[in-house]
């Protein structure tokens, strides 16, 4: 039954996403100058079976130590998920962008638990390799407007803004005053489902392509992996390595993919 939950789940959130946009030729070879921005996302959720694992969890770096005051102190356990007809009315209804709605720019290093922060590095490394794109990483981060922090049964407090975000054809933060000379574009990089549940990763990655002179999204993707691990004690081993391997590996290869799938990344 959690297992059919979860599909009805994931098959409402697609149903509820913009469809992606690439970039034309031409646009790409206007963007010399790209400026990367992690989006706040949320922290992984997983079901330690003990306080030893959730104690590893956080050794790891992979979720907040309690009371650290942010975003994650809570989300240490996997809810469980029961979909009907007035939750995916919900998730409809909670994927529409909304006026006046924004993004904080926040002047302090995104949280080493956050995986966008890693990203965002890994995008602007991307794109310098590729030898046609500077690329640059913005100082902080964009947090997203997530007024309720804590877990519920369905964790819409934090998915709907993430989709919200991610539908938007406007940037939800106003870059014009933020960035060096000379920029072209906007990378903005998000993530919306971020689970280990069952021994498996669950994970989808979001870019968004902005023109900051106009505000303008032009260009969108998105994509996700399903891989199989172990047992979460056993990926929690050697301060959580495993997972972090996987996660690293897997956020890699999706991050790739929307880059190429935007238009940024050629091959």
């Amino acid at each position: 039954m959690r297992t059919i939950a979860l599909t009805v789940m994931a098959f409402a959130l697609s149903g509820c996403l913009t469809m992606p946009q690439r970039l034309s030729d031409a646009a790409v070879a206007k963007y010399r100058n790209v400026v990367v921005v992690p989006i706040e996302a949320p922290a992984l959720l997983a079901r330690p079976a003990s306080d030893e694992d959730k104690a590893a969890l956080q050794a790891a770096d992979l979720v907040e130590s309690e009371g650290g005051g942010g975003s994650a102190s809570s989300l240490l356990v996997d809810p469980h998920i029961t979909a009907g007809a007035g939750l995916l009315a919900s998730v409809a209804a909670g994927s529409v962008p909304r006026k006046g709605e924004s993004l904080v720019l926040k002047d302090t290093p995104p949280p080493v638990w956050m995986p966008t922060g890693m990203l965002a590095r890994s995008a602007a490394q991307l794109l310098q390799a590729a030898g046609e794109t500077s690329a640059s990483v913005i100082e902080g981060y964009a947090q997203l407007p997530v007024t309720d922090r804590s877990v519920n049964a369905t964790m819409e407090n934090w998915y709907a803004p993430v989709r919200r975000w991610y539908n938007s054809d406007v940037a939800m933060l106003d870059y014009r005053s933020r960035l060096p000379p000379g920029t072209d574009a906007v990378l903005e990089v998000g993530i919306l489902n971020y689970a280990y549940r069952g021994g498996h990763l669950n994970l989808q990655l979001m870019v968004k392509v902005v023109d900051p002179r106009t505000q303008r999204v032009v260009a969108r993707a998105r994509d996700w992996k399903n891989p199989k691990g172990s047992h979460l004690d056993e990926m929690l081993e050697n301060h959580g390595q495993a997972l972090k391997d996987l996660i690293g590996s897997t956020a890699n290869e999706l991050l790739a993919s929307t880059l190429r799938d935007v238009g940024l990344l050629r091959h």
